[in-house]
């Protein structure tokens, strides 16, 4: 019983990422009743059931009355596979090469080669997420990952062979014998193609290193091949249809803004949230030094909770607040961030977002824009950089800086061949072509 309750409190943890529903689950009385309450979590929470093989051997080897909804799942989402989505018998195969994993099987290429013994070394794996085999979610973010992988699909198939393996959740199935993989959401892992939608929508990153504060041009300098013209061009073109759109990557509100007093800016995250770990004032904190210090600080605070945050901690002080210098804002950001004379944020893909109005960005933490931000380390700093009179970055510096990322470090779900392109260079500079 003492087993069951760890792996189901890891499981637990996996899957929402919160206290409250190993709270839930534990406050069942008996096993039989907690036995229902992981199979109902399993059915309901299939595209984040899975962390590693120990937890799915867990369920598996030991209540073995999971395994026919275990099979119910796949065999549905093969019969509900989009059809508007190329490949539907590779993504099957992906999928049966995750169960084959979870049995320590073999695996079958997209070209039909036999794998045995996880010699996988010298093959790529390629993990394709789970949300594309679901014709029903409306999350825009899914809804546009699913139409860059169609891209992604075509481009891979026609390039090289490979080990297509369903990728439940936000953690690859990786194993010692996999070398090299393309996945999903994902950070620092040497040989290792990581996919991730950008700050923008309809944009990802393809990127050695991972995403936000982990992607390479966080540490490293761009190294442009793009002109003057080029980047002007992308303002032109890409960057002003941005604008021009007023979209964001998660839906907004549509609540008026009307303030037009000197106000900073603050789009706060999920404090949770993975990138939390490259935060050196994480989001809770900072909520907490803004309000504790507002008299030092010469502008209103316009706050913006984050769309899926369901933090209690976050809610409370939120709701406790008592100053005609705060405000809480549930509108478009497109509609608040032209006013703001600064945005100040953990590491938010909104300070992203907000460059694109060439706007002081101030962050807490490490982000893959923080090369045209101002970072704080602590408190004290915080309030003298909120206190600045001028932003240390140029318009030019942040045009520049846009344009060279949009150019080389992002690829819309529409660019075939710039997608291709990342592809070919990846598989060149690992013998894999």
């Amino acid at each position: 019983m003492q087993n069951f309750k760890i792996a189901i409190k890891k499981l637990f943890n996996y899957l929402f990422g919160s206290r409250y529903s190993v709270f839930l689950f534990h406050r069942a009385t008996d096993k039989n009743e907690k036995k229902i309450y992981f199979k109902q979590a399993l059915m309901k929470n299939t595209n984040m059931m899975h962390s590693n093989r120990d937890l799915i051997n867990f369920h598996i080897n030991e209540f073995p009355e999971f395994i026919p909804y275990y099979k119910r799942i796949i065999s549905k989402n093969r019969k509900k596979s989009p059809p508007n989505v190329p490949h539907n018998e590779l993504i099957q195969l992906a999928l049966d090469n995750f169960y084959s994993f979870c049995k320590k099987g073999a695996f079958t290429s997209h070209r039909g080669n036999i794998i045995q013994n996880m010699d996988t070394s010298r093959h790529i794996i390629f993990f394709i997420p789970f949300h594309l085999l679901d014709r029903n979610n409306e999350n825009p973010v899914y809804s546009s990952t699913t139409k860059f992988y169609e891209v992604l699909i075509k481009v891979i198939v026609n390039q090289t062979d490979f080990i297509p393996v369903i990728q439940f959740g936000l953690n690859p199935l990786y194993d010692e014998g996999f070398k090299f993989c393309i996945s999903y959401h994902t950070k620092e892992r040497p040989y290792t193609l990581h996919i991730k939608e950008s700050a923008f929508p309809n944009y990802f990153t393809i990127d050695n290193n991972g995403y936000a504060g982990w992607h390479s041009c966080t540490s490293n300098p761009i190294q442009s091949k793009t002109t003057d013209k080029e980047i002007k061009l992308i303002w032109k073109k890409e960057i002003s249809e941005i604008l021009k759109k007023k979209e964001s990557k998660y839906k907004q509100g549509n609540k008026t803004f009307s303030l037009r007093d000197d106000f900073i800016f603050v789009p706060l995250q999920i404090p949770d949230d993975i990138v939390a770990d490259l935060a050196f004032i994480n989001t809770i904190d900072l909520l907490k030094t803004l309000i504790n210090r507002i008299n030092e600080i010469p502008f209103k605070l316009i706050i913006k909770r984050h769309p899926f945050c369901r933090s209690p901690e976050v809610s409370e002080i939120l709701s406790n607040i008592d100053n005609e210098n705060i405000f809480i804002f549930d509108g478009n950001i497109h509609d608040v961030i032209p006013y703001a004379k600064k945005i100040l944020t953990v590491n938010s893909g909104v300070g992203f977002e907000a460059l694109l109005y060439k706007k002081e960005i101030i962050v807490t933490g490490k982000c893959s824009y923080q090369q045209v931000a101002t970072i704080c380390q602590d408190e004290d700093d915080l309030m003298r950089k909120i206190k600045r009179s001028a932003s240390p970055v140029s318009d030019i510096e942040i045009e520049n800086f846009l344009g060279l990322y949009f150019s080389e470090h992002v690829y819309h779900k529409d660019q075939e061949e710039k997608i291709e392109s990342r592809i070919i260079e990846y598989l060149r500079l690992n013998k894999l072509s």
